[in-house]
């Protein structure tokens, strides 16, 4: 959480003549998420899914010529801590089971219409800056933490023409030797994806300024809030949980104290 924010990559690519297709192989220790020229990649979420990772690790394969230009393009990519490294459990103990660093390997192979191609791989060409992102922090036990007074200075940074400071020759991470080789294999079970959009309902305010909302259902998801105008700096806390403190008597060694509701 320290180091400054998650993870952007980029790579600017030119197609040197009219591209026919298009195709975009990924992976990532962690979870990533893809763009092309401003736009997101597929609908996905928290690929490339969790597997055994000194086994087996999977690629997903995404058609991107629609989002590809004759001339400059740029391809950027999020990365963020996912089961590979941060807190995988409740149990501390867990933490960066895998490794310490998320990493991305991907694969962009353009086919033009006279049957030539060409191939971009990861490799040094590509940039990537920890420092910048509005995501702060982002993690599956622990939230995710957002500076939106950032969003000025990265506007545009997965698009051609962007030239903002604070980018950096990608290294080449090497994880312990025991993960290091896993089989890669292409995706193979559904990916997690929006599956239905529910609408909260107010309940109370439990205390000054904390309001509760229920969604009538135990579910996996995240929120959708319109929020009015704030001032710079305003911090604004969204918790989750299953269901309320229990009153309880005193006595009782569950005892939330005034936590009760």
């Amino acid at each position: 959480p320290s180091y400054g924010s998650i993870q952007m990559l980029r790579r600017e690519i030119t197609a040197k003549r009219e591209i026919s297709r298009a195709r975009l192989y990924v992976t990532a220790r962690g979870v990533y998420e893809m763009s092309v020229n401003g736009v997101r990649v597929g609908e996905d979420w928290f690929n490339p899914g969790f597997t055994q990772y000194d086994d087996s690790i999977t690629y997903s394969t995404y058609d991107i010529t629609s989002l590809m230009n004759s001339g400059e393009n740029v391809v950027g990519a999020r990365l963020s801590s996912g089961w590979w490294c941060d807190q995988m459990t409740f149990d501390i103990n867990r933490y960066n089971y895998w490794g310490n660093k998320p990493s991305l390997l991907a694969k962009i192979v353009l086919t033009y219409d006279d049957g030539s191609q060409d191939i971009v791989v990861t490799d040094p060409n590509w940039e990537y800056n920890n420092s910048d992102s509005p995501i702060i922090y982002s993690g599956f036990f622990n939230g995710e933490t957002y500076d939106a007074r950032k969003e000025a200075g990265i506007e545009g940074w997965d698009t051609p023409g962007y030239t903002g400071a604070n980018w950096n020759q990608v290294s080449v991470i090497t994880p312990l030797p025991e993960n290091a080789n896993p089989h890669i294999i292409a995706r193979y079970d559904d990916p997690v994806r929006i599956a239905e959009t529910l609408s909260a309902k107010f309940d109370k305010e439990a205390d000054p300024g904390v309001y509760v909302y229920d969604m009538s259902t135990n579910m996996a998801g995240v929120p959708e809030i319109k929020l009015p105008e704030g001032k710079l700096g305003q911090k604004i806390t969204i918790r989750y949980s299953e269901m309320y403190y229990p009153e309880l008597d005193p006595g009782n060694p569950f005892y939330y104290g005034e936590l009760g509701g």
